[in-house]
């Protein structure tokens, strides 16, 4: 049972608002629990370091590392995986909101994005998370608090509203984000 329920949050836990948690009952979310699962959709993956804000994610194989343009750069991004048409990619930024808490960052989301639906929050891999629906640009976005008071961890994937295979390995994604440990 608990196998099938891990399968399950791992599948659909980020885009059905119906499983939300809420901040004062975040769900606790560990790559432990999801590895074996992800092992058996298939799909290769790679975990890559983003040592320079101190944590790593898994990023399935068919999405390649990117080159940031300077504009992306400048824009807070600092790694961008794609497949070669384009068409699925996963952005990661790390960005000062001038946000001191997670609630603070639902208020400024539902403030500035029409739309926006919060799924709930979350500790992943020991990190406090806030996962949000941007329908305007048909994206799924995470936002994860750092040890630096006021700046996030962003991860978006595109798109998630027509594509079915991101939606399905959007849980991998935001569930392998984690601290890199004193060894990595």
């Amino acid at each position: 049972m608990k196998k099938l329920f891990v399968v399950l949050l791992a599948l659909c836990l980020f885009v059905m608002p119906a499983m939300a948690q809420t901040k004062d009952e975040p769900e606790v979310i560990n790559w432990e629990d999801l590895e074996k699962d992800f092992n058996e959709t298939g799909y290769g993956y790679e975990f890559y370091d983003i040592s320079e804000h101190g944590f790593k994610i898994m990023i399935p194989n068919g999405l390649e590392p990117t080159e940031l343009s300077q504009e992306d750069i400048d824009h807070g991004f600092v790694r961008y995986f794609a497949t070669e048409d384009q068409e699925v990619k996963v952005l990661i930024s790390y960005r000062y909101l001038e946000c001191e808490t997670l609630a603070d960052l639902e208020e400024l989301i539902t403030e500035n994005m029409e739309n926006a639906k919060i799924a709930g929050y979350y500790v992943i891999n020991g990190l406090d998370a806030l996962i949000f629906l941007n329908p305007a640009d048909e994206d799924l976005t995470a936002a994860i608090g750092t040890t630096e008071p006021g700046y996030f961890i962003q991860v978006s994937l595109e798109p998630v509203i027509s594509n079915e295979e991101i939606n399905k390995l959007s849980g991998f994604i935001f569930g392998s984000i984690q601290p890199l440990t004193e060894e990595e």
